[in-house]
């Protein structure tokens, strides 16, 4: 795919900005016209570089969108011929996403704080109560209202199936609250070299909304933004069209239009975290802020990036992240074309069926007394009507026309096909220590999700943690630590008390400067558990066909412990299962005495050993 052609959005001459000044910036280095050409060239290299080459990023990913909300194109077909589209996509998107999900609640503390100097872990219960905090109510949901970090976490993986897992994590100062949202990776362009120079984020902005944006001030009393800037954005035009795509995309992926109201005069932005080169390849300056509105303004920075953490706080990863590439491999894209394979053979399957029950007819209406009786044809079947010249009265006047038959083996590859969808569906879920969604889970199915590391779930789910979750929480920790005060929040400072913080308020850059991380495990922690209590059972399996064995094992092993780790395995906690005091534990037969019915044994009689026993 040719690169985009890059057209500006005002007339060949000064722009606007040089009308009115240029502005310079590192020392005089560089004027405005040139940032501006610099950051458009970033953007054009970006955009070209995901949108060329032999499997274009976008039209992957845009195929993956149309097949996950069921959208074939069905125009070459005939009336009459069948438009049923299989949901195996969106099934498996959504299983995987939701699977996924669970498994991070099921882990219970799903990550661990670790400071490098502090082998003891003296901080990690404060740190862990703080991130607890503000995780529970990290993200929004349509309507406004808080939701926790499991619900977000949910739609990354959503939108990672389709796309890439993409999140940003910010400081929401309307809420006083950590913010973190899940970002259609279609609106992020990486460099495509792999060598980091950029990040561009394309959103859209409301005008009115970015006037007010003209208060904001930094910590030394600045101005954030530049309002001359944002004051020429009102007479200005839309930017290329060619970005539209972008909208489209969105429309496509929503299933509803956007930007109906033509009042809200909306601006588009591109958000870059960069490194500026100039035109001779000198560096003026590493890991700076620009935000661009129209492709044609700069309305603030360059800046130092403003964030402690001084990372990009917009978080991107492929879910099959692939060598020598900056985006990767979807989920989706391993099974999508079988997947249409599988719906346009079962339309075929459905025409078929229909041809062979439902006959044509070819009929000679001079054989009829009324032949204004065939003006309705023969419901429900087509009917033609021949020439009365090749008719032979000793026949019936209507015959039946053959329009082919079903084999079994199209049924046999049709069968074939679906099973294989649902044996990938399938194993990604066993891999995750839960069952099937079918009944009848087979010993090969279980003993290929136990394959460990040779797991493509297992892999996955260690880059999630590795590439997504943890990248998303230490910067959180960073974000929260820089904009929290618990002065302004009543909740926080309850949940801290008067010591802690007074020690986020007056040491919170010793905090910042201990370097913490964010170990996760929780979701690969929950599959070993799973695929543990698997072993173990198959294992006790083989014990119990043997009394010898039986025996060795009873008095090496410990009968609860095994319990108790089978029940972990399953997802349940032991000590919730523990009998109250004063509470009858459950008892059993004694080995070698008949079995007993519990319900029929007299509650005088001596009892049987405990298990405990």
């Amino acid at each position: 795919m040719a690169a985009p052609v890059l057209e500006m959005a005002y007339p060949p001459g000064p722009s606007p900005a040089e009308a009115s000044g240029d502005r310079t910036f590192f020392d005089g280095q560089i004027g405005e016209h040139d940032l501006r050409q610099i950051l458009l060239g970033y953007l054009e290299e970006g955009r070209a570089g995901r949108n060329s080459g032999t499997n274009p990023r976008d039209d992957v990913w845009r195929n993956n969108v149309e097949q996950f909300w069921s959208r074939y194109d069905f125009a070459d077909k005939a009336p009459w011929q069948a438009r049923e589209v299989m949901p195996q996509v969106q099934n498996s998107c959504e299983r995987f996403s939701s699977t996924l999900r669970s498994a991070l609640k099921a882990a219970g503390e799903f990550y661990e704080p670790k400071d490098p100097s502090d082998p003891n872990g003296t901080l990690t219960p404060i740190i862990r109560k703080v991130l607890d905090f503000y995780l529970d109510r990290c993200g929004k949901n349509s309507s406004g209202h808080n939701v926790g970090f499991d619900h977000v976490f949910g739609q990354i993986m959503l939108g990672g199936t389709l796309k890439a897992n993409c999140a940003s994590v910010t400081w929401d100062h309307k809420r006083r609250m950590l913010s973190i949202e899940a970002v259609d990776p279609s609106e992020v362009w990486l460099d495509p070299t792999g060598r980091n120079l950029y990040r561009i984020r394309e959103r859209k902005q409301d005008f009115h909304q970015l006037r007010k944006l003209k208060a904001l001030k930094d910590s030394k009393g600045k101005p954030i933004y530049h309002a001359p800037a944002l004051e020429r954005l009102r007479f200005l035009g839309g930017s290329r069209a060619s970005t539209d795509d972008i909208a489209h995309d969105k429309d496509r992926m929503s299933g509803g239009a956007h930007e109906i109201s033509s009042a809200r005069r909306p601006v588009r932005l591109h958000e870059f975290v960069c490194d500026i080169v100039n035109a001779d390849g000198e560096l003026l300056a590493e890991n700076q802020l620009v935000t661009m509105a129209n492709e044609t303004e700069i309305i603030r920075g360059p800046e130092p990036n403003p964030f402690w953490h001084k990372k990009d706080w917009v978080v991107f990863a492929p879910m099959l992240d692939l060598p020598w590439t900056v985006y990767g491999k979807t989920y989706v894209e391993s099974f999508a074309q079988l997947a249409s394979t599988f719906t346009e053979l079962t339309n075929l399957l459905l025409d078929g069926i229909r041809t062979t029950t439902m006959k044509a007819f070819m009929v000679y209406p001079e054989a009829l007394q009324d032949p204004t009786q065939l003006n309705d044809g023969v419901s429900p079947n087509k009917v033609f009507i021949g020439n009365s010249e090749d008719w032979d009265p000793s026949k019936p006047f209507i015959q039946e026309v053959d329009l082919g038959s079903l084999s079994r083996e199209s049924f046999v590859m049709w069968e074939g096909i679906k099973n294989q969808l649902m044996e990938a569906a399938s194993e990604n879920e066993i891999a995750l220590g839960q069952l099937a969604p079918k009944s009848g889970t087979t010993a090969f199915e279980i003993g290929k999700a136990d394959e460990g590391s040779n797991s493509i779930m297992s892999n996955i789910a260690t880059d999630v943690e590795s590439t997504t979750i943890s990248p998303i929480l230490e910067l959180a920790w960073m974000t929260i630590l820089q904009h929290m005060d618990p002065d302004a929040d009543p909740e926080l400072a309850a949940l801290l008390g008067p010591d802690w913080s007074q020690v986020f308020k007056l040491r919170r850059k010793e905090l910042r400067d201990a370097n913490f991380q964010i170990h996760v495990s929780g979701i690969t922690g929950l599959m070993k558990r799973g695929q543990v209590a698997r072993a173990l059972l198959g294992a006790l399996n083989v014990i119990g066909s043997n009394q010898l064995l039986v025996q060795a094992f009873q008095q090496q092993h410990s009968l609860p412990k095994v319990i108790a780790q089978i029940l972990r395995g399953a997802g349940i906690d032991p000590s919730t299962l523990k009998p109250d005091p004063g509470e009858q534990p459950i008892m059993l037969p004694q080995q070698g005495a008949p079995a007993t019915d519990l319900a029929d044994t007299d509650p005088a009689a001596p009892g049987p050993i405990p298990v405990a026993a």
